[in-house]
């Protein structure tokens, strides 16, 4: 089994997504968090990938937003607000669906970086900042560029408020 980010972001973007039809919200939150993981420094994006952020790395990872995306991230912070106080019911994905966008995602990489990815993803929680950081860039980056439902089941799976355990399945193509 092996374990992805838990919280890779906030609590009320979590909510937001895991609330019905987020399908827009799921690419643009995966497109953000990959913008925000890209520019990053590495020990932040690791932290961000593992879902493990302190103090405020979060924050200084919204600071590689600008402008429209910005905008967006607000938005989407906005819609999680509505959800929580209009006490919308959240909708989880299985551990299948979830290894399925994994598995997705690992298939857009490049042939050369799958085996890496493998390999990190077997070992995430104790992988060095550096491979942590490369496999939450890479998944963020292939699963924001996904199609439906595979986008929206990899973006919800990843904000799930439990720990998510994937079958070794979803390490293999």
């Amino acid at each position: 089994m092996l374990t992805l980010a838990r919280r890779p972001m906030s609590s009320r973007c979590r909510k937001a997504l895991s609330h019905p039809n987020p399908l827009a919200g799921s690419a643009k939150w995966m497109q953000l968090m990959s913008v925000m993981l890209a520019g990053s420094e590495q020990s932040i994006c690791a932290a961000l990938s593992r879902g493990t952020p302190a103090g405020g790395q979060m924050a200084l990872a919204m600071t590689e937003l600008e402008g429209a995306d910005l905008e967006d991230w607000a938005a989407l912070l906005i819609e999680a607000q509505i959800a929580s106080l209009e006490q919308r019911p959240a909708h989880y994905v299985t551990q299948e669906a979830l290894a399925h966008g994994v598995q997705a995602a690992m298939a857009a990489l490049p042939d050369a970086e799958e085996p890496r990815m493998r390999s990190i993803l077997d070992r995430f929680d104790s992988a060095s900042d550096g491979d942590a950081c490369w496999a939450g860039r890479a998944l963020f980056r292939e699963g924001a560029g996904l199609p439906e439902p595979e986008r929206s089941q990899l973006a919800r799976g990843f904000v799930q408020p439990q720990a998510r355990a994937l079958p070794v399945s979803a390490r293999q193509r």
